[in-house]
């Protein structure tokens, strides 16, 4: 890892130094099952994801930087390592999950200590199904925009996701398709709606369970 003059401070530095290993890790797990690039690539870019990620981490929220990035880190990898992450619609999927990432809310340091495992359990689980459901809106999304021909059936799953996240609060269709079809950032979608970005991220969070639980739905039904 060569450093940028310039590109960290020097706490920055060190917090990146010491999630190495575990960065490193998340590379040697991809470099398993991965043909198209060798471990030294997949470390190196493992390295580049946690220097970008380190400029948004907050060293006084009470978690590790490892912690922080590690989701964003396996993403980056899997896009670089897969043929199949390259395709438009599997591509609007990952960065759904990760513009949904920049919304969460996680606990502090002491709420974590005082939750009981039933609680971890079922914070882990919304986690999981708020990053399921944006992914699978992205990329249903994507699929609906090419020619409706080709995804007539698409086109109908897309907006009938749009119809379910707009029943869930005012505005929540139109936010989904500025965060997740049109990749603007929370300021910006939440600017164009005349929301702060919370109350924006409020109601991405309730929309995002209601296609969830519309998307289960459909599974146990089949």
């Amino acid at each position: 890892m060569r450093a940028q003059p310039g590109e960290l401070t020097s706490e920055q530095w060190r917090l990146v130094e010491e999630a190495l290993p575990e960065a490193h890790e998340l590379a040697r797990s991809v470099a398993r099952r991965c043909g198209n690039h060798t471990p030294g690539e997949l470390d190196a870019l493992a390295e580049d994801s946690l220097m970008r990620r380190v400029r948004n981490f907050d060293a006084t929220a009470g978690t590790k930087l490892a912690a922080f990035a590690r989701h964003g880190i396996r993403l980056d990898l899997v896009r670089a390592a897969f043929t199949r992450a390259t395709d438009p619609c599997t591509s609007a999927g990952l960065a759904a999950i990760d513009r949904h990432e920049e919304a969460i809310e996680h606990p502090d340091l002491g709420a974590r200590f005082a939750e009981t495992l039933g609680e971890k359990d079922a914070r882990a689980r919304a986690l999981g199904g708020g990053q399921m459901a944006a992914a699978y809106y992205a990329h249903t999304a994507a699929r609906a925009a090419r020619t409706p021909e080709e995804e007539l059936g698409a086109r109908e799953e897309w907006e009938e996701l749009r119809r379910e996240a707009e029943a869930s609060a005012d505005g929540a269709g139109k936010l989904l398709a500025l965060l997740y079809e049109e990749d603007a950032s929370w300021k910006d979608a939440a600017e164009r709606l005349g929301l702060d970005e919370r109350q924006a991220q409020r109601i991405e969070e309730r929309a995002l369970a209601r296609l969830r639980a519309l998307i289960l739905g459909r599974r146990r039904r089949t």
